[in-house]
């Protein structure tokens, strides 16, 4: 599939986003700050990545929790977003190939994959084909989720360390 056939940019209000993957992100308050700060000078230059969820009419934030979240502190209602026309596990994927807007720490690579195989019942050879990685590649990510205590897991995430 081309991955870039199935895209349209669009103005979305902050409202009609769920935030369903935050959870996948490593949290800094230094690089939030930053954003906001640019943002607040230079505007939104990236747009968000979002996919549609047709059963609620609403849109599935894949990528770009920082800038939500710099542009609501900012008082804006609407985002730039960029639609892409997929399932939710196929953008997750895209996600993990591409990480065009930054590039992410061993523990979000492994907390998408978790998500991938757990969630979404990717076995670790579907992942690895998919994303082009060995699978013990993915094998050594996952064991970093399953294996860590889940209060690390959750101060690793939070940007408490």
């Amino acid at each position: 599939m081309d991955e870039m056939a199935d895209k349209q940019v669009m103005s979305v209000e902050h409202h009609c986003l769920q935030l369903r993957y935050a959870h996948l992100r490593a949290q800094n308050s230094r690089t939030l700050e930053m954003l906001t700060a640019s943002i607040e000078q230079y505007g939104q230059l990236v747009p968000v990545i979002i996919v549609p969820e047709e059963e609620v009419h609403q849109w599935v934030l894949i990528d770009g929790y920082y800038r939500v979240k710099a542009l609501k502190r900012l008082g804006k209602d609407t985002i730039e977003a960029e639609v892409w026309n997929c399932s939710i596990e196929e953008a997750l994927m895209r996600m993990l190939r591409n990480y065009s807007t930054h590039t992410p720490g061993i523990l979000e690579e492994a907390l998408v994959l978790h998500e991938l195989h757990s969630h979404c019942g990717l076995s670790q050879q579907e992942l690895a084909a998919q994303i082009g990685r060995k699978q013990s590649w993915i094998s050594g990510r996952l064991s970093l989720v399953e294996n860590l205590p889940d209060s690390i897991v959750d101060v690793l995430s939070e940007g408490t360390l």
